[in-house]
């Protein structure tokens, strides 16, 4: 009657090796902090850790005023009359100009960025900025070249 096939109890073996082999490719994974979306606390502000949550909210608020000293800029250089051309209005020039101070992030690191500001369809001017702070943030879209990284 045998005729070489799996039996029960070779089943119940392999499916055992299978699930120490999944706990433990888990908790490896969660050694290298590649499941963090896993973790209940990730997506929630009751975290304990609220450095990640605050670092994100200052470069936030850094675009911001990038984007506002470019818009107060735009407004008295060129009295909000753009060519079809995107401009490219960089921190550097803010700070010389004297529309933008102390653009640096909580820890008095220095940030650099740039504001690209062209006209839309509908002839609405759009601001888009952009912030580069070290080696430790990056705008999404940021480009190097654009920036004059003093």
């Amino acid at each position: 009657m045998n005729k070489h096939g799996w039996g029960l109890s070779s089943e119940l073996i392999f499916i055992l090796i299978f699930i120490i082999c999944l706990i433990i490719a888990v908790i490896g994974l969660k050694e290298f902090s590649l499941m963090e979306e896993f973790n209940p606390n990730y997506y929630s502000n009751t975290n304990t850790n609220n450095d990640s949550i605050n670092k994100e909210y200052n470069y936030q608020e850094l675009e911001v005023r990038l984007k506002n000293s470019t818009i107060d800029y735009i407004n008295d250089v060129y009295n909000n009359d753009l060519g079809l051309d995107t401009l490219i209005i960089q921190s550097s020039l803010l700070r010389k100009m004297g529309y933008l101070s102390n653009y640096s992030d909580e820890d008095d690191k220095y940030c650099s960025g740039y504001c690209e500001v062209y006209l839309n369809e509908n002839n609405e001017i759009i601001y888009e900025p952009y912030v580069k702070c070290g080696d430790y943030y990056e705008s999404k879209g940021y480009v190097e070249r654009k920036d004059s990284n003093e």
